[in-house]
């Protein structure tokens, strides 16, 4: 996670999902399979998403909008849920 660019290692700078992000100023700056985008390095607009409905189940859009597993840990899920083949759901009761 970011907010500045200096929150980042060089030459990656900091995007609007407060992820690390190479900077380009045209596609062929971006790594094979990228296009530059608001000047960042992204995947193409065919592979974005905008609603989770867009993605292959069990993944959901992430902030940077590509399909992605929402959970890899349970520390990526909310307090009292856990993390279950990629998905967050209920804890099961500590009984």
């Amino acid at each position: 996670m970011c907010v500045l660019n200096s929150d980042c290692s060089p030459p990656l700078v900091c995007g609007v999902d407060r992820l690390c992000h190479p900077e380009c100023v045209e596609d062929r700056d971006c790594p094979p399979g990228r296009v530059c985008i608001y000047d960042l390095c992204t995947a193409p607009a065919e592979d974005m998403c905008v609603l989770n409905s867009d993605c292959a189940p069990p993944l959901i859009c992430g902030v940077d909008r590509l399909c992605r597993p929402e959970c890899v840990e349970d520390r990526d899920c909310p307090f009292g849920r856990v993390c279950t083949d990629g998905l967050c759901t209920a804890a099961p009761d500590a009984g």
